[in-house]
């Protein structure tokens, strides 16, 4: 099959005015791998999704991680498949894609159990470098950009007790510095970092998981410095919810507030906000395990937004916006009329934001269809929106939802927690496997060209 392209125009709307659109791909190479989409300083936009076959291998049975790069009006500029070139297995995790103000495009993603492998094109899709982690143990999440061109990962290594790591990685691929943390008791459950973003200082933030105490797994969020020193770090668990928590993302916004989402017990979502000193401000829940928020952004006014699943049959995203003291503004679903989106892990980064404030969201359809819209901020342009019969991507419906939310007193309900050198201690991760380079002889960048893979339509 052909791999078709289409971009339909939603209109224009709020303050700017800008265009607004929705993208869809469709291969049936494509597998279950949409893992992420991110918008650059020049509002490019990339997306990552898992392809299962290209013309250089053949059909393998693996799973190559893939980026195309779409330009601010949600035209096709690019596609690059990243696969290895000998023989043996080479599974890999479609990753997460950001590009810097210069355009140089990163791919973080995941190959053949737990080796992290970051790659980089130029903004031409000219492809750069890779390197490669050896050790096997080390599992990438989430990824950014941080203000002065570095690429920021965050995942854990699974061994020796599960140790949360950053690195922080230059323009060439050399490893910047590198962090690692983890409780001072390894176990099978300790310390994993799922999310991270930057500021304007090229501060770190980051949110996960460890056990400093007792049974559970608490909800941890850390501000580290662009020198790599931590700032802040804190936990928190239920007074009344005995059960693991788990935080999935985060964002600040340009007063230096942090928000983070994640998983609270019986699988219920919860939303909170710090301050730049790490206090917590307020916290949100939702009322039902339906509703999962799997991403959060914050736009330049303290508005904060979360992407998520909602199981309600049929199963769509849900994207709500929250104002700066937590009060909910609108909630919308995105998903194809009559059919479920594809189930969306808690993994993936299926949103993201840019300047002015605009949404980004990108989802996988049953059919091996991938689409990334172009969300105004007010929750407008709602409606059901088609594509043309040449390709099989269903209509798209965009509508306002319902979903309840609980508050959580911060100060009754919550227990904080500080943790100390002897609960989270900083752990060497010994860089020297990172920074063995694989050469284009190893390595590639795969033909997925639009002038001879792509039919934009």
């Amino acid at each position: 099959m052909d791999i078709i392209s289409q971009t339909i125009a939603l209109g224009s709307s709020g303050a700017t005015e800008d265009d607004y659109w929705i993208f869809t791909i469709e291969d049936d190479q494509y597998y279950d791998g949409a893992n992420g989409v991110s918008v650059d300083p020049n509002d490019n936009v990339y997306s990552t999704l898992l392809r299962r076959e290209i013309p250089e291998k053949g059909s393998t049975g693996y799973g190559y991680p893939t980026v195309v790069k779409l330009d601010s009006s949600g035209v096709l500029q690019w596609g690059r498949t990243l696969y290895h070139s000998g023989s043996g297995a080479e599974d890999s995790k479609a990753g997460i894609a950001h590009a810097n103000s210069s355009g140089t495009v990163y791919l973080a993603s995941k190959r053949a159990g737990s080796v992290f492998e970051n790659a980089i094109w130029n903004s031409s899709g000219t492809f750069q470098s890779v390197k490669d982690s050896d050790a096997n143990t080390e599992r990438v999440y989430d990824c950014s950009c941080d203000s002065s061109g570095n690429y920021i990962a965050v995942g854990a290594d699974v061994s020796n007790g599960q140790a949360g790591f950053i690195y922080k990685i230059a323009s060439n691929n050399t490893v910047t510095w590198e962090r690692g943390f983890k409780t001072t008791s390894p176990n099978t459950r300790g310390t994993k970092f799922y999310g991270v973003d930057t500021d304007s200082s090229d501060n770190v933030y980051v949110s996960g998981k460890t056990k400093i105490s007792g049974p559970y797994d608490a909800f941890l969020v850390a501000k580290i410095s662009s020198s790599g020193s931590t700032t802040w770090q804190t936990t928190f668990l239920e007074n009344t919810a005995n059960n693991d928590y788990l935080g999935r993302d985060v964002a600040v916004d340009s007063s230096g507030n942090v928000f983070a989402v994640g998983i609270a017990p019986g699988s219920e979502s919860i939303l909170v906000k710090y301050n730049s000193s790490g206090t917590m401000q307020w916290a949100r829940k939702t009322d039902n395990g339906d509703i999962a928020m799997i991403n959060v952004v914050a736009d330049g006014d303290g508005n904060v937004y979360t992407c998520g699943r909602d199981s309600r049959s049929p199963y769509h995203l849900l994207i709500m916006k929250f104002n700066s003291s937590g009060t909910q503004q609108w909630v919308r679903k995105l998903g194809p009329s009559g059919t479920n989106v594809r189930n969306q892990s808690y993994l993936d980064s299926i949103m993201d934001i840019d300047s002015d404030g605009n949404l980004y969201i990108q989802a996988l359809l049953g059919g091996y269809q991938m689409i990334v819209a172009k969300l105004p901020n007010d929750g407008s342009l709602t409606g059901t929106y088609s594509f043309s019969s040449n390709v099989t991507t269903p209509d798209i419906v965009y509508a306002s939802q319902t979903a309840t939310m609980s508050s959580l007193d911060v100060e009754n309900d919550i227990t904080h927690t500080v943790p100390t050198s002897s609960q989270l201690s900083n752990y060497d991760l010994n860089l020297s496997h990172l920074n063995g380079d694989f050469s284009s002889a190893t390595y590639t960048s795969a033909r997925y060209d639009t002038e001879t893979d792509i039919i934009s339509d």
